[in-house]
């Protein structure tokens, strides 16, 4: 995990309150996007914000996977691949020990 700046190019300070903590790999599919397209809709659609959004409104875990319950959560998995094997396996090893959710 490293902090990451604002995209300057949509006019993001860098500021304090500005800064977000993301893994590379996230920072990376997200890049400057701030929507994308939802899977099942095929509509453009926001990504999630943890500024503006709550959680458990947009996602759940079943086993592992994280599941979008609306297509504000369907469109953030899908870009930033939320369910890769690696990931899911990490995630599952973490179940497995309570160290997750």
């Amino acid at each position: 995990m490293k902090w990451i700046m604002p995209q300057h190019k949509h006019g993001g300070l860098s500021t304090e309150e500005n800064l977000v903590l993301a893994c590379l790999p996230c920072n990376r599919y997200k890049g400057s996007d701030l929507t994308s397209i939802d899977p099942i809709t095929k509509q453009i659609t926001v990504l999630f914000n943890p500024r503006l959004h709550e959680w458990n409104e947009h996602f759940q875990i079943d086993q592992g996977y994280i599941l979008g319950k609306t297509t504000i959560g369907r469109t953030t998995i899908f870009l930033l691949k939320l369910n890769e094997p690696k990931l899911l396996m990490i995630r599952q090893a973490l179940i497995l020990q309570k160290l997750y959710p």
